[in-house]
């Protein structure tokens, strides 16, 4: 199979899970392809999972571009400061984190340098950190917008609901 995303969705109806397939538009008539496409198909269906492909030409390049720079902080454990750092401190820097970001008129780099600095963290930690609250969805932002460290971001939420879901361990 050829699936490249099971994105979950929810649009305020419940949350439910799409399959999508990228293909190069000019793949799409290849017999190879289309049987592929065919046995994808009868896979998501028995899992009553909507399956659709899409090719570059439906991709948003911008919010492509913004999942790729957050996409490896999904799991903040790969980061040499969060290593060996307790779930409770994680949490605890997020909430502070978040609580910073919330109602600022400053950039998000100088919110993180700023956070950096005042919890002794090595520089770079709090955009480390921003980033995997993006990975997460537990800050929501509009990812058709680029994400630019030296503004400001408009937060349409926090979902502290994800941060309880999140385990650290």
């Amino acid at each position: 199979m050829t699936t490249d995303f099971l994105l979950t969705v929810d649009k305020g109806q419940g949350v439910f899970e799409v399959a999508h397939t990228i293909k190069m538009k000019d793949k799409l008539l290849e017999e190879r392809v289309l049987e592929k496409f065919e046995i994808e198909r009868e896979y998501w269906k028995r899992r009553s999972i909507n399956w659709a492909t899409v090719t570059e030409e439906e991709i948003h390049k911008t919010m492509a571009r913004n999942i790729s720079y957050i996409h490896d902080y999904f799991d903040i454990r790969s980061y040499d400061v969060y290593q060996e750092m307790d779930d409770q401190n994680i949490e605890d820097l997020s909430m502070s984190l978040m609580n910073r970001l919330l109602n600022n008129s400053r950039s998000i780099r100088e919110i993180t340098n700023e956070f950096d600095t005042d919890t002794h963290l090595p520089f770079g930690s709090g955009v480390t950190l921003f980033y995997h609250l993006l990975a997460r969805k537990i800050v929501v932002i509009d990812m058709q917008k680029p994400i630019d460290l030296e503004r400001t971001i408009d937060i349409k939420c926090i979902d502290e609901g994800n941060l309880e879901k999140v385990k650290y361990g």
